[in-house]
């Protein structure tokens, strides 16, 4: 399409799901040649600044600008997974890292605790294993 400013972009970004597709929908907010892609009817995409679900219904907006996914019951979420992550799903850097980062940031042991889907007292585990003294070895010989 002549003069679309998703030429040359990565494609997975309008995919619904994709870490994109916020800089998806704002592109085709500003796009000229957002009309002609309305003509494109696909599902699980964001076409002409709409994301649509795989179901063929227009997914709404999370308020950080991402589409919001179904749940499992067919029906839209009120947050999306990045807002609102179940408590169930397991992170890169594992749990531990985000009780450190969240304590570090001076939130106390039951915010964290609400936050991650713990209880308070597996939080103190957690930034109790993350003091442990490490180790300190010595060279022979020196001084």
């Amino acid at each position: 399409m002549k003069g679309a400013i998703c030429i040359g972009k990565p494609p997975d970004w309008w995919e619904t799901t994709s870490e994109g597709a916020r800089l998806a929908l704002a592109l085709c907010s500003i796009c000229p040649a957002r009309t002609g892609c309305a003509d494109d009817q696909e599902y699980g995409v964001i076409r002409a600044g709409v994301a649509w679900h795989n179901t063929g219904v227009p997914a709404g907006l999370c308020g950080c600008g991402y589409p919001l996914p179904l749940n499992k019951h067919g029906d839209e979420r009120s947050a999306c997974l990045r807002c609102d992550p179940p408590s169930n799903v397991r992170y890169a850097g594992g749990r531990a890292a985000d009780v450190a980062r969240l304590v570090g940031e001076g939130l106390s042991y039951a915010a964290v605790g609400k936050r991650l889907g713990i209880s308070k007292s597996m939080v103190g585990k957690y930034v109790r294993r993350g003091r442990r003294p490490q180790a300190v070895s010595t060279a022979v010989g020196a001084s």
